[in-house]
């Protein structure tokens, strides 16, 4: 691949050097693959690929629509990994309805939190500081119980731990 065989295409400010093919791949008669290196070109280097079905769309365009899918894949990957939403299952639209409502009630009470508490932390900052936080409430609750002279079935109980 040479440089001259590239065409470039400018989005947010980043330059993309190009490679566009159009046509048939695996069984689909019609598709478009981008092959692009940022901001300099360097064929030593491996290009990131982008596909897309809607042979339509200019690269471009293609390269605008995958920067907005990337900010939401790094959305939910950071709401299972962080926010704990991974085992979160929903069939209905009710359920998917519901686990929206959730997310962003969740989002909200930590944006809350950081604009109450005047911090700069990120979210995950503020989540890790915010568990740590809960898990030194939990020791020193279940540290006193035990001073007032607390069994330990009683604190089971206490936190639903089954027998």
């Amino acid at each position: 691949m040479k440089e001259e065989d590239l065409n470039v295409v400018t989005v947010k400010g980043r330059t993309h050097y190009v490679y566009r093919y159009e046509g048939a791949v695996k069984g689909i008669e019609n598709i478009v693959v981008l092959m692009s290196w940022i901001d300099n070109f360097d064929s030593s280097k491996s290009p990131f690929y982008l596909v897309s079905t809607d042979v339509s769309l200019s690269s471009k365009r293609i390269i605008e629509y995958y920067g907005h899918r990337w900010e939401i894949e790094v959305s939910f990957r950071y709401q299972k990994e962080r926010l704990g939403l991974d085992n979160y299952e929903m069939r209905s639209l009710k359920g998917i309805e519901r686990f929206w409502e959730l997310l962003y009630l969740l989002y909200n009470f930590l944006e809350l939190k950081r604009f109450k508490n005047r911090v700069s932390e990120n979210l995950g900052e503020l989540i890790d500081k915010l568990k740590v936080k809960r898990k030194r409430e939990v020791i020193s609750y279940v540290y006193e119980r035990a001073l007032s002279g607390a069994k330990l079935e009683e604190l089971y109980e206490e936190f639903r731990v089954p027998a």
